[in-house]
């Protein structure tokens, strides 16, 4: 952290990708968790689904089995309009007193809940889902965050080659694939697989996560392993 509105989306909505069940309750559910109801309260699936959020976002990590409130800090010091300070330090609190807690989703979930029942308003607030706090974050930030239905390769384009710069034409060429050597083209080229998780807000390469999008199209990852180590590598 701290996360912005679209790398709270991307946590929201990988979260409910990795967890929703296909099954006759799959709308009623996602409806439910999008507004931060996390039922059914007895499904191991809400129950990953929480960990997934509290994970994702840094509140839990898996490896301590500690629950983090220095997220919780770091979110209003970079949006301190999104809630007052009086009920942040009140959801801090909450969080710290939470004893370690075993890496195991209905664990997470139970030892989360009582927090997140009675500073869910608080929550939504500094993580982005209150629509009108948000808006307004999105219009003040413009071309400088993905616009919600924006793609990343419509939002790196209009950042680093906006209609009527000098190098716009420069994109005929990119869309072709091919690999321009200048500082312009890289700092697009990190732009996108940034937006695509391929590569963490730390510069580090995401294996995984360009693993798992091979593995959506039914794609043989045995080849990428070998280009994946070698890069790791360099």
């Amino acid at each position: 952290g701290p996360f912005d509105p679209e790398e709270m989306h991307f946590i929201f909505t990988r979260c409910m990708e990795d967890n929703l069940k296909d099954g006759p309750d799959r709308v009623k559910t996602l409806l439910k968790w999008k507004e931060w109801v996390t039922e059914p309260r007895d499904d191991p699936a809400t129950h990953c689904f929480a960990k997934c959020v509290l994970e994702m976002s840094g509140l839990y990590d898996a490896a301590s089995g500690k629950f983090d409130a220095s997220v919780i800090e770091a979110q209003h010091k970079a949006y301190p309009n999104s809630e007052d300070k009086g009920k942040v330090d009140a959801l801090v609190k909450a969080v710290q007193a939470l004893p370690p807690t075993k890496n195991d989703c209905t664990a997470v979930f139970r030892a989360f809940g009582p927090v997140h029942m009675a500073h869910k308003a608080t929550s939504i607030n500094l993580f982005h889902d209150n629509k009108a706090l948000t808006k307004e974050i999105y219009e003040k930030l413009g071309k400088d965050i993905r616009q919600r239905k924006q793609s990343y390769f419509e939002f790196c384009e209009n950042k680093h080659y906006p209609v009527g710069s000098p190098k716009r034409s420069d994109l005929c060429k990119i869309r072709q694939y091919v690999v321009l050597d200048d500082a312009q083209f890289k700092q697009h080229t990190d732009c996108i697989m940034k937006g695509l998780r391929y590569i963490t807000k730390d510069n580090i390469l995401n294996c995984d996560e360009i693993k798992r999008d091979f593995k959506q199209v039914n794609k043989d990852t045995g080849a990428l392993e070998k280009v994946l180590n070698t890069c790791k590598a360099k």
